[in-house]
């Protein structure tokens, strides 16, 4: 998907596809008889099904803007969370 993004489908699709052969031949990786079905799933549907469907439609929509709602929103939970206090069973911590 990310390389369809940058290169565009066709040229994501032969780059994908010339990966996964050389993933087969020279590491062994997947096999030939998988091949087929390794360029298909890896390569065809993220280059020509999920790049229309998904990125296109996301992408024509323009930006979306949080306006620091995550980082306001879970600031205080991992504060309190991870900092470590005393006596909260934490060994060394206060608990002489």
């Amino acid at each position: 998907m990310l390389l369809a993004i940058l290169l565009g489908p066709h040229a994501a699709f032969l780059s994908m596809a010339s990966v996964l052969v050389v993933q087969g031949l020279f590491f062994a990786d997947g096999g030939l008889l998988a091949m087929g079905a390794n360029i298909f799933n890896m390569g065809f549907l993220p280059c020509y099904v999920v790049y229309p469907l998904l990125y296109r439609p996301l992408a024509a929509a323009g930006p979306i803007r949080a306006d620091g709602v995550l980082p306001r929103g879970l600031g205080p939970s991992w504060r309190y969370n991870w900092v470590p206090r005393r006596g909260a069973g934490n060994p060394g911590v206060g608990d002489r």
